[in-house]
């Protein structure tokens, strides 16, 4: 059986007061950690961000523990003042959330920001 991918967190370009970080392979027990610092640098940065938007397109796959680092990213945002958005979420990261009753605490977009000047104040239902 194949081991899950590590994960990988990189920032992508954004439009100002939007810190875009982009997940790649598995948000897991073994890899909670780098996805925990990824957002707590996001988050305490020398600007706090309007925005924190975290592009799941290459998120492979997320267990619960990785769900726990993203919640625990939300209320940190919240509390900093900065939104918190979930970009592109995988079907089997939908489903965790359905499952667990939490994709009413997240807002999604269906893409990752990248425009300069690109609004994220409200968005529009996803079909």
């Amino acid at each position: 059986m194949p081991a899950q991918p590590a994960l990988t967190v990189s920032r992508r370009p954004a439009p100002p007061g939007t810190v875009v970080i982009a997940l790649r392979g598995s948000a897991d027990m073994d890899t909670a950690p780098v996805l925990a610092r990824a957002l707590q640098e996001s988050l305490g940065a020398t600007s706090v961000p309007e925005v924190l938007v975290v592009d799941c397109a290459g998120l492979e796959f997320c267990d619960s523990t990785g769900l726990n680092e993203l919640l625990t990213g939300r209320m940190a945002a919240i509390e900093g003042g900065s939104a918190f958005r979930l970009a592109a979420p995988s079907r089997q990261a939908v489903r965790l959330l359905e499952i667990t009753g939490t994709d009413t605490l997240f807002d999604v977009l269906p893409a990752a920001p990248i425009l300069r000047g690109a609004r994220l104040g409200g968005h529009p239902p996803l079909s």
